[in-house]
């Protein structure tokens, strides 16, 4: 994962691990309650309420639950929250039953101890979604240096209104011996300000900066400077490259900032060098499965609807490009005109005549990508991975866009973070930027970015907002 050094506010730090500790123990009394016991009955020792608290206290810590600059209102960290939840569930299981309580009869038992974590999650996530959501809105923006090309601020600038990022940046170029210059807003100065060099700015500066960009794309930092940032770095602003700042707050990788040491030095791995892709083929095949079986009536019944639309074929097949570039044929429900469906269109536009009205519904809930599930179960896909391209398509980009062979190094997915993160693309623009997040999510492969992908891809599919 990319780096991003953020410190706890003491204060708030103190404030949510207070409500923590008073949202747990109120779940605990209303699980008693539902349970039928009384409260007289709970005879959890002191040991094992304070191995609880700090259990749960320890693993949002861990995720980043009681740090100030934690954007706490996002998806990705809904699914940090939860997913921590839930280990700290098994550990306290394993830890209560195993060790703590062996070979004794515990009460109130546990249907309790697994009710209270379950009744405090969506609450503990309510109130930090709160607070953070309400210092996105009303805080002060996050200041950055910038140091490097005269270009790089304006970039990130760029970068900054196209990604939609929920807290206000603020990014201020510097060049030694000359005034600041800003891409977004000026700032006020003193005369002595104004005067300093790029050296004694950055020193006086730091309490105001949220940390310092710089890009080296162009010269390389004197060493003095470079000492300089090296301690700045070490004493609580972070110093970060210009590729690692898009990295950690756009969570995407600018792809003029791949190099061909980057493919080739173990950067980017495919999903099978890796323990969790192992584990995560295995659940990918019993998870498909399952949801095959569950979703067969709802699949029957919008089979039956496509047919009596038009009388056409059901299923729409297409040639594929799949992990190591091998092709396979995909599966999707037809949700075009069966007359008029055909390989001469490269991309579908908004609006396009050739979709059915049954297809409009089906794109806009993404349930004309059930039929996939039996891709999945036949080891062509994933559940979660770039989406699979057409292969005439995949010829053509290997040719415009460097290291675009990169996302074959992971199963294509039915969904997947290129996809949640910018949706449908149909332009050669659309298809680089896209590359940017597939690259991202090959890179930081990992069960949490798994998790935030499945929570965007259920708040997509509840809110209608796909194709």
């Amino acid at each position: 994962m990319a780096r991003a050094k953020i410190y706890h506010s003491w204060p708030e730090a103190i404030r949510l691990a207070f409500l923590d500790l008073m949202t747990v123990l109120l779940c605990g009394l209303l699980a008693t309650a539902l349970n039928g016991y009384s409260i007289e009955s709970c005879h959890i020792t002191l040991l094992e309420g304070f191995f609880f608290i700090l259990c749960l206290m320890g693993c949002l810590d861990i995720i980043g639950g009681y740090e100030i600059n934690r954007n706490m209102s996002t998806l990705r960290y809904a699914s940090e929250h939860v997913l921590a939840m839930c280990v700290m569930l098994v550990i306290v299981f394993i830890a209560i039953y195993g060790f703590l309580s062996y070979n004794e009869a515990v009460k109130p038992g546990r249907s309790v101890l697994l009710l209270t974590p379950i009744l405090a999650t969506p609450l503990t996530l309510l109130y930090r979604y709160h607070f953070s959501f309400k210092k996105t809105q009303f805080g002060e923006p996050r200041v950055f240096y910038v140091i490097g090309s005269t270009e790089c601020a304006s970039q990130l600038q760029t970068i900054f209104q196209k990604a939609k990022y929920s807290h206000p940046l603020r990014f201020i170029h510097m060049t030694e011996g000359k005034n600041f210059r800003t891409e977004m807003e000026d700032f006020d100065e003193s005369r002595e300000g104004r005067d300093c060099s790029l050296r004694e700015t950055i020193s006086k500066k730091l309490k105001e900066c949220d940390g310092v960009i710089i890009d080296l794309s162009e010269s390389e930092l004197d060493a003095e400077l470079a000492e300089l940032l090296l301690a700045v770095d070490l004493h609580s602003t972070p110093v970060y490259p210009v590729e690692l700042f898009i990295e950690t707050y756009f969570y995407k990788i600018y792809l003029t900032h791949v190099s061909l040491a980057d493919a080739l030095n173990g950067t980017f791995t495919g999903d099978h060098q890796k323990a969790y892709g192992r584990l995560k083929s295995f659940i990918d095949g019993l998870l498909a499965a399952c949801l095959l079986l569950a979703t067969l009536p709802l699949m029957l019944l919008i089979a039956l609807i496509i047919k009596l639309e038009d009388f056409g074929p059901v299923f729409y097949t297409q040639e594929r490009m799949g992990r190591f570039e091998e092709p396979f044929i995909l599966y999707k429900f037809r949700t075009m005109s069966f007359r008029r469906d055909s390989d001469s269109e490269l991309y579908t536009a908004t609006g396009d005549s050739r979709i059915t009205r049954v297809g409009r519904i089906l794109r806009l809930f993404r349930l004309d990508e059930l039929p996939q599930l039996w891709n999945v179960v036949m080891g062509e896909m994933s559940i979660i991975g770039p989406r699979a391209e057409w292969s005439k398509l995949v010829s053509q980009y290997e040719q415009q866009i460097p290291f675009y062979h990169l996302r074959h190094l992971v199963k294509p997915g039915i969904t997947g973070w290129a996809q949640v993160n910018y949706g449908y693309g149909a332009s050669l623009d659309d298809t680089i930027e896209k590359l940017q997040y597939d690259l991202y999510y090959i890179k930081h492969f990992s069960p949490h970015l798994d998790a935030s992908i499945v929570l965007k891809t259920i708040f997509t599919m509840l809110s209608a907002s796909g194709r």
